[in-house]
């Protein structure tokens, strides 16, 4: 409801809609990476996913500034609650 609130009131339009979603797409894709990285100790898939961690991770600097302060309170804030 808030969402569409704020796309009522053109606070938020579909543009930023994307590239919200995006940006976590991508960020869930490397927390995904990252965990294969752990689990797997040596070879061809370890090595892969290093390689895809840096292309996704490359590919999130991209992404709008909004959402990269964002995902790092989000980070900054999970890493806290430890």
């Amino acid at each position: 409801m808030i969402t569409l609130g704020l796309v009522y009131f053109d606070i938020l339009n579909l543009e930023h809609l994307v590239s919200f979603a995006d940006g976590f797409f991508i960020a869930n894709a490397i927390i995904g990476l990252v965990t294969a990285i752990a689990l797997f100790e040596n070879g061809f898939l370890r090595y892969g996913a290093i390689l895809l961690t840096i292309l996704f991770f490359t590919i999130l600097l991209f992404s709008n500034i909004f959402i990269l302060i964002v995902i790092l309170l989000l980070f900054i804030y999970t890493l806290l609650q430890r």
